[in-house]
């Protein structure tokens, strides 16, 4: 992700302000906007005398940097309009910025010598910077493949498609309005969507805890499973399912950007029960919370003060020093919360993502899963790299505790979820041996290569018939697929991620004795394979010759041979020569 921000008009400020206070006030505003790209996990790659540009996704990949990219835009701008208030009497006219964000490859250039940092040039960065240029004070733009990857998260206007120097069509423009206040889990908004496939008992087991819960019977029902495998798809199916009982539902999410958040999770929760926004300072925040209690609890003003501490832990820890009545308190007024409603009506509390979560809010969480006498319904999502539901004792989460693992598709129920996502059992045979050589079972895969593929124009209707031009690479479809592996190889450490990538270049499928002898770690190969095959990437096959493994999913082998430069893939190719040679193959 490639983010031009600059001043709109500096030209005309810089003729009419003096130097020195418009240095002073850019001086701020540069400051103040390297934070924010810092906050989202960008990386500054030049400092522009009107503007800067920033990069997501380097040199660490994040499943959302399109996310960040547009978070920061938009903080932003919003940074830059308080300033322009505050310095309206130096300026003479209102400070605004304008940005253009791109998605796409980029290119390492030579080291700076003033500044040490690369300098990065390609499609994407000119992309960005022409988006930049169209903008009008206060604008953020975007083009498709940000449109399509965040559209859940932020509200877009489309515009008039705009020539681009280098490009054969004209481009898809979109505005980025603001933030949405409640952001969709499910990841694809737009194109074809399918049917809920080969899920009915997990949902039966959920709707059944349903239907005790207005017994006034509790459940806490954790669902694990790996990137991909439909978490969040299936909670929205049985949120909807529920839309016709008289449920309250509280809602609460984490995101990778909020990791270092303490309680974040819970936050978000306020924010959406209590309509806070995430502009509004701390008194506006005292007073919805003050405003929404105190039509439940008696002691309104204690318990609001107590949840206010969720956003400003300085406020609460002035009142109580010791941090673990700090935590209590936090816990009280959460469970009191939770009593109240749960009174009122059957309480359903979704936390969703919580492998994101940071350690507070895990802890917390298990603290309130074991208070007595909560007739609550708690769904609870995680990817598998997350140990939730036991303590560190083994304990379980909850007496109350129900699980939910789900894996992959099979055959079938891949070759279902195609069929539901075309709307016809008539599936092109070429396209349904694409999706079982390379997408495997992966049920966000499928519904991501389909609509990736019709927006290429590589799988079309033509009459009654779907017609699939093969021959098209799937890193070069859909950027949100390229982020997901992206982000999951680079938490692999430096070993595992330069060993799974000569493992790529030797294929699909490759044998333990050939990669033991080009790889560059030999000492660490064993290790590596293992955390390798741990985490879904590769797994053995059975052999009675010489150990063999394979890609789980062909399309991470493509996206990790695609993300090796030419100059290493040669080097890598060259050594697997050498060993064909020495053995005497061809």
């Amino acid at each position: 992700m490639v983010l031009f921000s600059d001043i709109c008009h500096y030209r005309e400020i810089i003729r009419r302000v003096d130097p020195e206070d418009i240095r002073e006030v850019t001086r701020h505003l540069f400051q103040e906007s390297v934070n924010i790209i810092e906050r989202y996990g960008g990386y500054i790659d030049r400092m522009l005398w009107d503007g800067l540009m920033a990069v997501f996704g380097m040199p660490c990949t994040h499943e959302d940097d399109v996310v960040r990219a547009i978070r920061a835009a938009l903080d932003i701008r919003r940074m830059a309009e308080r300033l322009g208030r505050a310095e309206a009497g130096c300026i003479g006219e209102p400070l605004s910025m304008r940005s253009g964000i791109a998605y796409g490859l980029v290119v390492t250039g030579v080291t700076q010598k003033e500044s040490g940092r690369p300098g990065l040039t390609g499609d994407t960065v000119n992309l960005a910077a022409r988006l930049r240029d169209l903008a009008s004070p206060g604008e953020v733009l975007a083009e498709s493949g940000t449109f399509s990857s965040a559209a859940g998260f932020f509200r877009f206007e489309a515009l008039p498609a705009v020539a681009v120097k280098g490009r054969e069509a004209p481009i898809a423009v979109f505005r980025v309005a603001d933030a949405v206040v409640r952001p969709e889990k499910v990841r694809r908004v737009h194109g074809l969507k399918t049917r809920l496939i080969a899920r009915g008992r997990e949902l039966k087991q959920m709707r059944d805890a349903a239907l005790r819960l207005h017994r006034q019977a509790g459940t806490v029902l954790t669902i694990c499973g790996d990137a991909g495998t439909g978490k969040s798809r299936l909670i929205a199916e049985f949120k909807a399912s529920t839309r016709r009982s008289r449920i309250c539902w509280l809602d609460g999410y984490a995101y990778t950007y909020t990791r270092a958040v303490p309680y974040y999770p819970f936050i978000d929760m306020l924010n959406r029960f209590f309509d806070i926004d995430e502009a509004d300072g701390d008194t506006v925040i005292l007073q919805k919370l003050h405003a929404g209690l105190g039509r439940w609890v008696a002691d309104g003003d204690t318990v609001a003060s107590y949840l206010a501490g969720f956003y400003t832990p300085s406020s609460l820890e002035t009142v109580v020093s010791d941090q673990e009545v700090f935590k209590s308190r936090l816990q009280q007024a959460v469970t009191c919360l939770l009593s109240v409603l749960s009174r009122k009506a059957p309480t359903i509390v979704c936390l969703e993502d919580l492998h994101w979560a940071d350690p507070s809010s895990l802890s917390l969480i298990r603290c309130i899963l074991r208070e007595p006498g909560l007739p609550l319904m708690f769904v609870i999502s995680y990817r598998s790299s997350l140990n939730f539901a036991h303590g560190e004792n083994g304990e379980r989460v909850s007496h109350a505790w129900e699980h939910i693992h789900l894996r992959d598709l099979d055959v079938a129920a891949s070759r279902a979820m195609a069929q539901s996502l075309i709307g016809t059992r008539a599936i092109p045979e070429a396209l349904d041996h694409y999706l079982t050589s390379r997408v495997a079972g992966n049920p966000f895969f499928i519904e991501e290569v389909i609509n990736a593929l019709i927006d290429a124009g590589r799988l079309k209707r033509i009459g009654n018939r779907w017609h699939f031009e093969d021959m098209v690479a799937i890193p070069d479809l859909s950027s949100t697929i390229n982020s997901i592996i992206h982000s999951r190889l680079d938490r692999l450490g430096r070993n595992a991620k330069a060993i799974l990538q000569e493992a790529a270049v030797i294929g699909r499928v490759f044998h333990l004795t050939l990669l033991r002898r080009i790889t560059d770690f030999p000492e660490v190969l064993t290790a590596c394979l293992d955390q390798l095959a741990g985490q879904g990437l590769i797994r053995r096959q059975a052999d009675p010759h010489e150990p063999v493994y394979r890609f789980n999913y062909g399309i991470v082998q493509e996206v990790v041979y695609n993300g090796i430069l030419k100059k290493e893939r040669r080097t890598i190719y060259e050594k697997i020569a050498r060993v064909l040679e020495s053995d005497g193959r061809p």
